[in-house]
């Protein structure tokens, strides 16, 4: 049985399944190693595909799972040992590069992706009606501070609310706005089909052109600061010697 390893991020998870999914009919079943703080979400993600059995491990443990995978069971997405496929940082989105490292057209990242039937199965968290969606991540710095271009009704995402990602499905399908960050809910609310305004706060977290260049299908109004190209050239300095970490947010951005 072949075994996945993907970066870990949760946003990663979202935009790789639908490869995941292409990847079974290739291989049959498989393991798609995860973070133990994301397995509720990874399993949900995949609830609907029984090829992949889902494997918790912690970084920790990577190293002795690895050594006891033969090479040719190993399938590196994204993270350290899938160098084989260098990126193109000035050309080449992580996402695009993802689907490459695994030669699946980019186009599975929907037309395969398991998330909104997998969705259905969730218990979703309750939302109140006519409230804007609205996810940052204030603790770790990337906050929204500039979306109240205009009143606006909205409802902030509860650290700890939901046990699933999955769980906030419904709300985002629903709201008349969704205002998001560069995360994971970016990503989930590209696999769904939401019926309002959708904002990408690209401000709030770091952004370079190319890299974080990632495919979107539906319309979104990009935000962007004032300072970000200055602060993309620094960030094109650092990216020079980047080398792939298994945890990328040690990396920090140059003032």
């Amino acid at each position: 049985m072949k075994t996945v390893f993907c970066s870990g991020a949760l946003g990663d998870t979202i935009v790789i399944a639908g490869a995941v999914v292409v990847l079974t009919g290739r291989y049959g079943r498989l393991r798609y190693a995860c973070l133990p703080k994301y397995e509720r979400s990874v399993r949900d993600i995949f609830a609907t595909t029984s090829q992949v059995v889902i494997l918790p491990i912690t970084p920790e443990e990577v190293p002795l799972i690895v050594g006891e995978i033969r090479p040719e069971d190993l399938i590196l997405i994204n993270t350290p040992g899938a160098a084989l496929c260098p990126p193109d940082f000035d050309r080449e989105s992580w996402a695009t590069w993802m689907y490459r490292q695994v030669d699946i057209p980019f186009a599975e990242r929907w037309n395969s992706s398991p998330v909104k039937q997998a969705a259905k199965l969730v218990r979703q968290i309750p939302w109140p009606e006519g409230a804007a969606f609205l996810h940052d991540d204030a603790e770790r710095g990337f906050a929204i501070e500039k979306f109240l271009r205009y009143p606006v009704v909205f409802q902030r995402v509860r650290k700890g609310e939901a046990e699933s990602l999955l769980g906030y499905a419904q709300a985002i399908e629903q709201a008349p706005e969704v205002h998001v960050i560069d995360s994971a809910f970016v990503h989930l609310a590209e696999s769904l089909h939401p019926r309002g305004a959708l904002f990408l706060h690209r401000y709030a977290r770091f952004w370079r052109r190319g890299w974080y260049d990632i495919p979107l299908r539906h319309k979104w109004t990009i935000i962007d600061d004032e300072d970000l190209q200055s602060r993309a050239r620094a960030w094109h300095v650092l990216m020079s010697n980047l080398q792939m970490y298994p945890d990328r947010t040690m990396l920090r951005v140059p003032e």
